[in-house]
């Protein structure tokens, strides 16, 4: 009984850490394929991501599979990369009711990584799950991503996610449910 405990155990670490792997090879593979058009480098979102699962009690392979899914919209750039990031790990705890799992995930950093890559045509998107922008927004967006200021356009976007989700993924760590996940 005791060496089946220990080797079931032992496989189940092994596969979670082979779908870390996985989930780390899967941002290098989109770097390369992007031609690395988000501007960060594979080092830089680890570090990201290590820091983003001590604070929010969300596994890091889940994160990266999120980041490798946002490093395919080539729109999203460096500068907002980190909170995009975190916009979708606020907005899945809240659309899943702390449940945070990878088809969470990958739902939310859809929604999200259209929006942004095309924000005119992407508050569409958010709209549908109930983010709301209001006329003024709409206007500056579009003035904004029209007059080539992408990223200015993207950060009124993560200004409004971060206004009806911001900092849930890291309430979700102080949870009994949260640091049992951790």
């Amino acid at each position: 009984f005791g060496i089946g405990l220990l080797e079931r155990s032992i496989g189940k670490l092994l596969v979670a850490y082979g779908d870390f792997e996985e989930s780390q090879k899967r941002i290098e593979r989109v770097i390369k394929s992007t031609g690395g058009a988000a501007g960060i480098t594979k080092e830089e979102i680890f570090a990201m991501n290590a820091s983003f699962e001590e604070s929010t009690a969300i596994a890091e392979t889940l994160i990266n599979q999120a980041s490798a899914l946002l490093l395919t919209f080539t729109n999203i750039g460096e500068e907002v990369f980190p909170d995009v990031t975190q916009a979708v790990l606020d907005m899945t705890v809240v659309m899943y009711q702390g449940n945070v799992t990878l088809e969470g995930l990958k739902t939310t950093a859809i929604q999200v990584g259209k929006a942004l890559n095309d924000p005119i045509r992407g508050l569409t998107a958010l709209r549908r799950v109930g983010v709301s922008f209001n006329a003024a927004q709409k206007e500056w967006i579009e003035s904004l991503q029209n007059s080539g200021r992408l990223a200015k356009a993207q950060g009124i976007i993560l200004k409004e996610l971060n206004v009806q989700f911001g900092g849930m993924a890291t309430q979700l760590a102080g949870t009994t449910l949260g640091q049992l996940d951790q």
